[in-house]
C-alpha cells in the first residue's frame, strides 16, 4: 500500500492480549522501505488503570490467552499496553478519575501524550499515524474491550 502510495495511514488494531512494542517490533522489521510506524495510540479510562493492574486474573481464566503457554495476567499485560504508547487518549466513564489515576498513569507512559479522546486534537492525533488503537471502558471485560 505505500510503496503503490495508494494510503497515506494504515491503523493496525491489536487485539486483547496483544502487546504494542512486540507488534511495533514485526511491523518494523517487514515493512516496506516505504512505510514507517509512526506511533502507537492507546484510549483508556483513567480510573480502571488501577483496578486493572491490581487483579491478578489470568488471561488464559478469562479466555484471552494467545497461546496454550501463556501465562501472563490482565494486569501485567494491560501495563505493557500502556508502557510504549505515544498518545494516550483519556475516555470518562461512569466514575470520576482521581489525581492517582493520572499520577500512574503518567508513571507508566511518561513520555505519552494526553488528550481528551473525544477532542479535536485526538481525531487530527489519530489521522497523522496512529499505529495501534486499544480502549478501556467501564462495564466491559477485560476493561480494555470495546
Amino acid at each position: 500500500m505505500a510503496a503503490a502510495g495508494d494510503c497515506r495511514l494504515a491503523v493496525v488494531e491489536l487485539w486483547d492480549s496483544v502487546e504494542p512494542k512486540a507488534m511495533a517490533e514485526v511491523v518494523a522489521a517487514h515493512a516496506a522501505p516505504e512505510a514507517r510506524l509512526t506511533g502507537v495510540f492507546t484510549a483508556v479510562d483513567p480510573a480502571l488503570v488501577l483496578p486493572v493492574l491490581a487483579g491478578g486474573d489470568d488471561l488464559a481464566e478469562a479466555g484471552l490467552a494467545s497461546a496454550p503457554t501463556d501465562q501472563r495476567t490482565i494486569g501485567d499485560t494491560f501495563a505493557r499496553q500502556l508502557e510504549y504508547v505515544s498518545v494516550l487518549a483519556l475516555a470518562g466513564g461512569p466514575e470520576p478519575a482521581e489525581p492517582r489515576d493520572h499520577a500512574l498513569l503518567a508513571q507508566l507512559a511518561p513520555a505519552a501524550r494526553r488528550i481528551p479522546v473525544d477532542s479535536v486534537m485526538c481525531i487530527r492525533d489519530s489521522s497523522c499515524g496512529a499505529g495501534t488503537a486499544r480502549s478501556t471502558r467501564a462495564g466491559s471485560t477485560p476493561p480494555w474491550r470495546t
